[in-house]
């Protein structure tokens, strides 16, 4: 396990931030990517801007040419969590969701995605 700081400066109830800074996204879901420099087998995504992370996780996988890696996103019971499903397959287990990349999947498609959901920090 790795784990990474991001500052998103003070926060408030579970985690949000108080204050919306330009860089605490970014910092947040790709600083911790940039600096590994091989896929990992499974990505545990939870926190902030959790879409984003998981398409984010996916890219940095396939940018290191690995398209067979696992992407776990907690509490995956939100609704909203689920706009991307098309892209995936998907186990669900009560909290805890499964993700697979679909063969059919393209970066492109991923990105698209990322960029939808990077300012979203739900």
């Amino acid at each position: 396990f790795r784990f990474y700081f991001a500052d998103v400066g003070d926060t408030g109830a579970w985690g949000f931030a108080k204050q919306k800074l330009p860089k605490a996204a970014f910092q947040y879901q790709l600083a911790p990517l940039i600096a590994e420099q091989q896929a990992f087998d499974v990505y545990m995504v939870d926190g902030r801007w959790r879409l984003a992370c998981v398409m984010a996780a996916f890219l940095h996988a396939s940018y290191h040419e690995r398209k067979d890696v696992v992407v776990l996103l907690h509490d995956c019971i939100r609704d909203f969590y689920h706009v991307s499903d098309h892209l995936f397959d998907i186990q669900q287990n009560v909290r805890l969701c499964v993700y697979r990349r679909k063969n059919a999947t393209t970066d492109e498609e991923i990105a698209e995605e990322w960029n939808l959901h990077k300012d979203n920090d739900e």
